[in-house]
């Protein structure tokens, strides 16, 4: 072993370590299972191992780009303002005629193209992140974290049930859909096959329900037509059950029966494509009903039958092999009314330790539910924020069904208020009404005021159009189909100005404000509202159709 250090020559001196530093003896202990010498060398002979002893200074360029990450990592957190030169330079690259492309896709568009500074990729990336028809559009929902609450009631058998349907597959009978209720304390539940969505038919599976297990304390529910009508209202209020609707698409807060939903699905699957036969599901069904009521269940502990019934009622009898350790029946003189008594006797106090222990269980897992999220970390929109909605109807008919072009968001919409933990209050700016929302179909709307005005970017979703002002009109006034108002479009130069029907334009406020400076204030009708509320028709549009194409191609 060469060394440059002349004292470690005597490392292994046989004469004792007397005078000898503890970390040089340390040295020794280490080593001393090797067979070697040491032999010294001068230092500058010793290149391999002075050069890996030395700390090496980093390279300026190195330390230099080390301090630019730095000042990036720090400028992203901080909040950004893009120049109006730069959000106009970015929208040349970034628009639907290039493409709303990513980050990457644009700034490659944007270097290609010669334009290059410090900072390009930030500002792209807030660009594209405050893009409008980019957020509506996107697929990607960003993670919202919702409020945990307590669905389940009282700790108690058949205090609150939960309802709900689901389709099926059309049976020859006319059978369409099944209404499931459910135990939210024992899970046991209940199927009925309907062939309609009636209120009728709903009512008659309610009563044969209170019939069999007593009247609820409280009835959960969506707001289906076949639940929120006034027969089911006129019979829960004959019973004293109070009516819970949860929120439209909100599974969170039915989440017993949507739960259900799902097994019920599942089981069904397996029977009919055991059995080749799709159109006898409704005979499969009480057995399907007969399988979730005999699965023991992981939050209870316990199967929805044996809380209700204990070991009485067995419903996997002549499923499963009969146990080696069943008790066999009595005789018929061996039963008596001390019999009775003494049997529910027992049974009772066994019950009731039962369910006892399942409500203990259950009280400790929603405890720890409730508690499992820290407030910070629940996702909140403050109030006068703008935000996005996942669309529960096409804006267009007003029907549930959408059609593929739609925009996965709809909005921007204001939020007015928050009506329970997770449950918001928007304000609808183009029909000038409130709706209410689940924070879990709701994102955030970015946006510059100076960019982008929310208002406008919300007429998107039933393509509309804001009327500026009123230019000029014909026709008479007393007959009001006649009458035509030349109108100046928001955002279109003056070759799209087009001529409008009263019908049109009747409760805008732009033909308001020219009525009152013409001095026919007297004809403006009604409420004023800032747009219209559907497009012109093709005939009243006329030209306008046509140079609005041409418009956005040329601006494209």
């Amino acid at each position: 072993m060469f060394t440059d250090h002349r004292n470690l020559v005597f490392l292994t001196n046989p004469h004792g370590t007397k005078g000898t530093s503890e970390k040089v003896v340390r040295w020794r202990l280490a080593i001393q299972e090797f067979d070697f010498d040491i032999a010294h060398i001068e230092g500058k002979s010793n290149i391999a191992a002075d050069g890996f002893s030395r700390l090496v200074k980093k390279p300026e360029r190195e330390a230099r780009e080390a301090a630019f990450l730095e000042l990036d990592a720090l400028e992203e957190v901080q909040e950004r303002v893009l120049s109006p030169d730069t959000h106009t330079l970015i929208s040349q690259f970034h628009n639907p005629m290039v493409g709303h492309l990513g980050l990457e896709k644009t700034c490659a568009l944007l270097v290609d193209a010669g334009h290059k500074w410090r900072g390009l990729r930030r500002d792209v990336r807030l660009f594209i992140k405050q893009c409008p028809l980019c957020q509506k559009l996107s697929q990607v929902k960003p993670v919202v974290i919702a409020q945990p609450i307590n669905i389940g009631g009282e700790f108690k058998p058949f205090s609150r049930i939960s309802v709900d349907t689901t389709d099926v597959v059309e049976t020859k009978d006319g059978y369409k859909f099944v209404l499931g209720v459910v135990d939210n304390f024992t899970r046991w539940i209940k199927l009925y096959p309907l062939k309609t969505l009636e209120a009728s038919e709903a009512a008659t599976c309610l009563l044969d329900w209170f019939g069999n297990y007593g009247f609820a304390m409280e009835l959960l529910s969506d707001n289906g037509p076949q639940f929120v009508n006034e027969l089911i209202d006129a019979i829960l209020k004959a019973v004293g059950t109070q009516h819970i609707l949860s929120l439209a698409y909100s599974k969170e807060e039915n989440g017993r029966i949507e739960r259900a939903n799902k097994e019920i699905l599942r089981h069904l699957r397996m029977f009919v494509n055991q059995s080749k036969v799709m159109d006898d599901w409704v005979i499969k069904l009480p057995f399907v009903q007969r399988i979730m009521n005999a699965s023991v269940h992981s939050v209870t502990g316990f199967s929805p039958a044996a809380l209700l019934f204990g070991n009485v009622v067995n419903l996997n009898r002549n499923i499963l092999p009969t146990p080696v350790n069943e008790s066999p029946g009595l005789r018929s003189d061996e039963i008596t009314s001390d019999f009775y008594q003494a049997w529910f006797d027992r049974r009772n106090e066994a019950q009731q330790e039962v369910l006892t222990a399942s409500a203990n269980i259950q009280k400790t897992l929603m405890s720890e539910h409730l508690g499992s999220l820290p407030a910070e970390k629940v996702t909140q929109f403050e109030v006068g924020a703008w935000v996005l909605a996942q669309p529960h109807e096409n804006p267009m008919t007003g029907r549930r069904t959408s059609h593929k072009l739609q925009p996965y968001f709809l909005g921007p919409y204001e939020v007015l208020s928050k009506k329970d933990a997770n449950t918001y209050i928007l304000k609808d700016v183009v029909q000038d009404k409130t709706i209410k929302r689940h924070v879990t179909n709701l994102r955030p709307f970015y946006f510059d005021i100076q960019y982008t005005n929310p208002r406008d970017v919300a007429t998107i979703d039933r393509c509309e159009f804001v009327v500026e002002k009123i230019l000029d009109h014909k026709g008479d006034f007393k007959a009001k189909s006649t009458l035509e108002f030349l109108v100046k479009w928001k955002g279109y130069a003056d070759e799209d100005n087009s001529w409008e029907t009263w019908k049109e334009l009747m409760h805008v406020t732009a033909l308001h404000e020219y009525l009152r400076s013409k001095n026919l204030a007297k004809y403006i009708p009604g409420k004023p509202r800032q747009r219209k509320e559907k497009q012109p028709s093709k005939d009243q549009r006329g030209t306008r159709k046509t140079s609005y194409k041409k418009k956005k191609r040329a601006k494209s």
